[in-house]
């Protein structure tokens, strides 16, 4: 009955606060993010400037603020647009899980490698630091 009912209004937006505003993270909150990622960014010691990286530093900087959730600061990196979308990888195989160097691999043997191995850590007597061989065998001259 309530579905057919001709009074529904479907433009009216009942959530209770403005579209595009956020419910309890405010404006401060997004700057904080951005101040802090951007620091991150600036750090030549620091690698990763993800959510993760984001709310330690954010404990540290504010320690009697909660800090938001990984999945919020998430979504606000994303919509400020600091985030990039991370590419899949098109290559599979052993090159994936046993850490091959995949542009070698692919890029500048490809088509001319028929098999490619890596020997582990080798010591020889008298050396206290490994040596690492590479393996391979040609399908067609180099």
């Amino acid at each position: 009955m309530w579905t057919q009912s001709p009074d529904q209004e479907f433009i009216q937006d009942n959530r209770g606060w403005p579209k595009g505003k956020r419910r309890k993270w405010d404006k401060n909150t997004e700057q904080r993010i951005a101040s802090i990622f951007q620091s991150l960014v600036d750090d030549p010691t620091e690698f990763y400037q993800g959510a993760t990286a984001i709310s330690m530093e954010w404990r540290k900087r504010f320690p009697g603020i909660a800090a938001p959730p990984l999945r919020t600061i998430g979504r606000i990196l994303s919509d400020l647009g600091l985030s990039q979308k991370r590419e899949r990888d098109r290559h599979k195989g052993a090159s994936r899980y046993l850490c091959y160097p995949e542009h070698t691999i692919y890029e500048t043997l490809g088509e001319r490698v028929l098999e490619v191995d890596f020997v582990g850590e080798k010591y020889l007597a008298g050396r206290t630091k490994p040596l690492n061989f590479i393996a391979f065998s040609f399908k067609k001259e180099p």
